[in-house]
């Protein structure tokens, strides 16, 4: 799992992504192993606002609730 998941992330800079962030309540171990950072939802939700989950955790009241992390990409 966590080759797929560098594959992904050097994939997505490749692209030109600088940051890659992601909510996770239960595997943050997991993500900090790929230099997964915490950080905040609104930090997350300012960087991402169109994106599907973000608008999903505001309209349902859940935001607040998730826990949010990110990664610089080289």
């Amino acid at each position: 799992m966590l080759s797929r998941a560098r594959f992904a992330l050097d994939r997505a800079a490749d692209a030109g992504a600088r940051q890659a962030w992601l909510f996770s309540r239960r595997s943050g171990g997991f993500w900090q192993e790929l230099g997964f950072g915490p950080t905040t939802t609104d930090e997350l939700a300012a960087a991402l606002p169109d994106a599907h989950q973000v608008q999903l955790f505001r309209s349902t009241g859940q935001l607040a609730r998730e826990v949010a992390w990110r990664r610089p990409l080289r």
